[in-house]
């Protein structure tokens, strides 16, 4: 019973980390890619720092996601609430992208994200030795 338990507060933390490696990967999908660059390019900018910024996804939301899997492994006192909470409000910058360059938002994956980060910070609260060495 306690492995089931302990499956099931990782459930968030998981979900969180499969939903920022998916994006982070997008910039390999020519489909995502070009999404990306549409939302940057609204901007403004030019299609060669649009493209530069685009593959800044992939640095930026592959750490958070090997953050989420081993930031316990990593440093001892590791600052989860921040992390938690970046996690939580990084998906809104591209919302926010779209509403600026006038594409329609798609807010499904930010609202996912949100609150699998609220999840996975309550279960650190509540059974934060989970998250532990």
């Amino acid at each position: 019973m306690n492995t089931i338990k302990k499956l099931v507060y990782f459930l968030p933390l998981f979900g969180l980390s499969a939903v920022y490696a998916v994006h982070a990967l997008g910039v390999f999908s020519p489909e995502e890619m070009h999404e990306y660059l549409e939302i940057i390019e609204g901007l403004g900018l030019s299609p060669d720092v649009s493209n530069i910024l685009a593959w800044g996804v992939l640095p930026l939301d592959g750490t958070v996601v090997l953050l989420l899997l081993f930031g316990n492994k990593l440093m001892a006192n590791f600052p989860w609430k921040w992390l938690f909470l970046w996690a939580g409000l990084w998906p809104w910058v591209p919302r926010t992208l779209e509403i600026i360059s006038g594409l329609e938002p798609e807010y499904l994956n930010s609202v996912v994200a949100s609150i699998l980060a609220v999840l996975a910070y309550y279960v650190y609260q509540k059974q934060g030795s989970l998250f532990k060495r």
